[in-house]
Order: C-alpha cells, then structure tokens, then sequence
C-alpha cells in the first residue's frame, strides 16, 4: 500500500508540473499580455536577447515571438531587433515576445492600438498590449 501511494503522489506531481509549464500566452488570443519585461532590443540572437544595452535573457528553445500588431503574426526573433517588446519569462529564460512598436532616436516608441481598459496599473488595448504609463 506504501509503495502505491508514492506511485500516486509521483504521477500527481508529475501531472501538476506538466499543467503547469503550458505556455502562459496564446499569441492569438486578445487577452491582455502582462510582460515580465519590456524594453527596446540592442541585441538578439536566436539563444540570447539585450535589452536597452542592460539586460540580457537567455531565450527558451520553445519561444513564441509574434508581433501585437498585423493579427499576432507569427515574427522571426532577430526582426526585433531596434524595436520594443514585452517578454514573458519562465525561470528567467524568455517564453514569449512580443514587437509592440517601433523605437525612434528621441526614445519614444511607436505604437497604434485601440484602448479598451486599465488593468493592474496599465492601458490594456484590444489587441492585448499592456502598456506602462509614464510616471507623473
């Protein structure tokens, strides 16, 4: 009977670590995208990615890179290069990224969305961006 009932406890902490490493964003779907990151990509390789030259994420053989724009198209990762991104990252390798915008030299960024909410603190768009509002 011991020895069942560790069988039953492996398998159901192997079926709760299964459940819980599904890919958190459906780049389909509208729902809103809380990043774990964001910033403007100075470098990006397909196992590495900098952002605004200080931070830099190794990157999952799983990522889903796709851009919030054009219907969450599917998107090469070194196209983001330049550009800002949100990324979602599980044990500290990015999952997911997603181009939000253009970056231009006076460090703004680009971006057209239809404003639907605010959600933990940020504009929430149609099309699932969450964006950080500017202090002050």
């Amino acid at each position: 009977m011991n020895l069942l009932r560790r069988f039953a406890l492996v398998l159901t902490l192997l079926f709760l670590v299964a459940c819980g490493s599904s890919d958190p964003v459906d780049p389909t779907s509208d729902a809103a995208r809380f990043p774990d990151e964001e910033g403007v990509v100075t470098s990006m390789t397909r196992s590495r990615m900098t952002l605004d030259n200080k931070r830099t994420f190794d990157i999952s053989l799983e990522v889903q890179s796709f851009s919030s724009l054009e219907g969450h198209a599917p998107t090469a990762l070194v196209s983001w290069r330049g550009k800002y991104v949100h990324a979602g990252l599980t044990d500290d390798k990015v999952i997911w990224v997603a181009g939000i915008g253009l970056a231009l030299p006076n460090g703004t960024v680009t971006y057209v969305g239809y404003f639907e909410r605010v959600e933990e603190g940020r504009a929430v768009f149609a099309d699932g961006t969450a964006l950080r509002f500017k202090e002050g």
